[in-house]
């Protein structure tokens, strides 16, 4: 039955909004400038708006958490060389030439725009969504191939970056790094391939890094994490399934105690892969770590949910009530650590 929405009172429009999905407000908006308007009176305020790329589409989904535990899905535009019965459309203010068709792929979204004007859609859509969203949410972007990562520059002000494909050249990610350079946060699932990162990496500096290794390889040291651990100059590095070099954590230790290096650091992980246990013993031991007394330090660690956003069984909070504490030369900073033949967690405590 067909129902007049926009002659409807203005606050049945409202009620009748707050029932639907995201993608059904999203849909709505493109229908008319009128009906444009209406969608942005919800005062929708997520906290990231995640731009998920894949090689041939981009998908739209907003969170309210920092975890995005769940993600409502948005828009869904898929890019093709030829449309037939492409429509005009509106989006984000620009007329841009379309097709809607429903999507059957089982996804969390069930619609696609079927669009062949990559750039311009690209801007149109981001354009669109702080229409929607005027609150100013995080942008984050997913990306899923090489060839949608140079797609993603389009989108703007992208402080935290998730890449999930097979293999990463480092001279990609550098060019990537130029591209976005105010990310906070970054997270690796992948497996790093070319030349090492030069001294003046823009990865260094990223205030939290995640990097996950999907090399076959386990059983051999990685060079990659151990590169990685000597030269990162953030706050939260988490190395997960990584054969990692014990005399890299010693040297870590080492510096930081002596104010060095790693100044900036306030959380470092490094888990093994499974089945793979490291030995630590003799390393560790010029260091004089002593249990903890109650009083020195807090018991449970806190971190920056902003920079280092990843799911972990600690992400509401670190437990350090066993860890073994060391403080730095001179009457410095605390900080904690927790060694297992699996996996070692530095804490440190402003």
């Amino acid at each position: 039955m067909y129902i007049p929405f926009l002659k409807l009172p203005y606050v049945v429009q409202l009620e009748v909004l707050k029932q639907l999905e995201f993608q059904e407000v999203f849909l709505l908006s493109l229908c008319s400038e009128k009906s444009k308007r209406v969608t942005q009176s919800l005062n929708m305020r997520p906290m990231k708006i995640i731009y998920t790329f894949f090689e041939k589409g981009v998908q739209v989904f907003v969170a309210y958490d920092q975890y995005c535990r769940i993600m409502h899905g948005v828009a869904n535009l898929k890019f093709v060389s030829s449309i037939s019965q492409e429509i005009p459309m509106k989006l984000g203010g620009n007329a841009i030439s379309c097709k809607y068709v429903e999507e059957t792929s089982g996804g969390d979204i069930l619609h696609a725009l079927l669009c062949h004007q990559e750039h311009s859609a690209l801007e149109s859509l981001q354009s669109h969504m702080n229409y929607l969203f005027r609150d100013q949410p995080q942008v984050q972007l997913f990306v899923h191939s090489l060839c949608s990562m140079y797609q993603s520059g389009i989108i703007k002000d992208v402080t935290a970056t998730c890449f999930k494909i097979d293999e990463l050249n480092t001279e990609q990610l550098e060019k990537y790094l130029a591209i976005h350079p105010n990310q906070n946060s970054l997270q690796l699932t992948t497996k790093l391939i070319g030349p090492p990162f030069g001294n003046d990496s823009r990865l260094w500096d990223i205030k939290g890094l995640a990097f996950q290794n999907v090399d076959d390889a386990f059983l051999v040291l990685d060079k990659r994490g151990s590169e990685i651990m000597r030269n990162f100059r953030g706050q939260y590095l988490f190395l997960f399934n990584v054969v990692y070099d014990i005399d890299d954590w010693a040297h870590m230790i080492r510096n930081w105690k002596a104010k060095k290096e790693y100044q900036n650091l306030k959380c470092l992980y490094t888990m093994a892969p499974r089945n793979t246990s490291l030995f630590f013993e003799h390393a560790m031991s010029e260091f004089n770590f002593v249990k903890f007394d109650g009083q020195r330090r807090p018991r449970i660690a806190k971190f920056d949910t902003k920079i280092i956003n990843i799911k972990t069984n600690f992400s509401g909070g670190l437990d350090c009530s066993d860890y073994l504490d060391v403080q730095q030369d001179g009457g410095g900073k605390w900080a904690s650590i927790d060694l297992t033949h699996t996996f070692i967690h530095f804490v440190v405590w402003d």
